[in-house]
C-alpha cells in the first residue's frame, strides 16, 4: 500500500502596494489611497503610501515612484514583491490577487503593462532581487534622461528593453494598468483609451480631470461595497474595518 504524502504547503507571498501621495492631487488621490489600501488588507497586503518630497530637489519629481519602489525593497520587512500603482490609478476589481500575475509570469522580475509608448510604468510588479534593486538604481541615476519629457518612464524603458530585457514579463493593459470605458460616459481623444471593463484589475485613468478621477473612483468604491459617505476619512467598508494608510 502506497503512502499518502501530503502537499508541500506552498509559502505565502509577503507582497507591498505602494504609492505616492502629495496634498497638491489630495482631491482625487485620497480616493485611489483608499482603494488601494482597502484592497490590500482584503488580500492580507501591506500597504504603504511614501509624500512626494522623498525625491531630491534637483531630480524631477517622477523619480519618486523609483526612490518609493527601491524605499520598498530594502524595507525590514523584507516583501517578496512590490506592486507600485500610480495616484491616478486604483484596483477596480477586487476579485483579482496578485499573486496569479506573478504565477502567469514566473520566471520574471518585473511585470509592466505594455500600450501605445512602450510600457506604461504608472503600474508595475517588481521581484525583491538584487539585480532589480540594480536596475532601479542604474534606471535613477542616468543622467541621459533627465531632461526628457517622461524622464523615469524613458530610463526604465530603455532598461528594460536592453539590459534586462529577459527579465520582464508583459501584463495585457486591459488588466492591469486599463484605461477608462465604462464607469462614466466620457470621451477619449486617445485611441488607446480604449480597454478598460469592469473585469480589469487596475484602471489608470490618465489625462482625465480632477473631478473625472473623483465621481470614477467614488462609483469603484460603491461597485466593491465600500459606502463613500462624503470624504474619503469617513468611508467604511461592509464587514471590513477601516486601514491606516500610512507607513508602519
Amino acid at each position: 500500500m502506497k503512502a499518502i504524502t501530503k502537499p508541500a504547503e506552498t509559502k505565502k507571498l509577503n507582497i507591498a502596494i505602494v504609492q505616492v501621495y502629495d496634498d497638491n492631487i489630495k482631491a482625487y488621490a485620497e480616493y485611489s489611497r483608499l482603494l488601494n489600501a482597502m484592497y490590500a488588507h482584503e488580500k492580507g497586503y501591506t500597504y504603504i503610501s511614501f509624500d512626494y518630497d522623498i525625491v531630491p530637489v534637483f531630480v524631477s519629481v517622477y523619480y519618486n515612484k523609483i526612490i518609493a519602489v527601491d524605499s520598498a525593497l530594502k524595507d525590514q520587512r523584507n516583501f517578496d514583491w512590490v506592486l507600485y500603482i500610480d495616484s491616478d490609478a486604483a484596483v477596480s476589481n477586487f476579485n483579482h490577487k496578485i499573486e496569479d500575475i506573478i504565477t502567469r509570469h514566473e520566471g520574471k522580475e518585473i511585470i509592466i503593462a505594455q500600450d501605445s509608448n512602450g510600457v506604461n510604468n504608472g503600474v508595475f510588479l517588481i521581484k525583491n532581487t538584487e539585480k532589480m534593486k540594480e536596475f532601479l538604481q542604474k534606471a535613477y541615476g542616468d543622467r541621459n534622461f533627465y531632461h526628457t519629457k517622461t524622464p523615469e518612464q524613458s530610463a526604465m524603458f530603455h532598461y528594460l528593453t536592453t539590459e534586462y530585457k529577459d527579465f520582464v514579463g508583459i501584463e495585457s493593459p486591459h488588466h492591469m494598468n486599463a484605461y477608462l470605458n465604462g464607469y462614466a460616459d466620457l470621451k477619449s481623444t486617445k485611441e488607446d483609451v480604449k480597454n478598460w471593463d469592469k473585469d480589469s484589475f487596475i484602471v489608470h485613468l490618465f489625462q482625465l480631470s480632477t473631478q473625472d478621477r473623483v465621481n470614477i473612483f467614488k462609483q469603484i468604491l460603491l461597485a466593491n461595497n465600500i459606502i463613500c459617505l462624503s470624504k474619503p476619512e469617513e468611508t467604511s467598508k461592509i464587514k471590513t474595518s477601516q486601514v491606516n494608510t500610512e507607513p508602519k
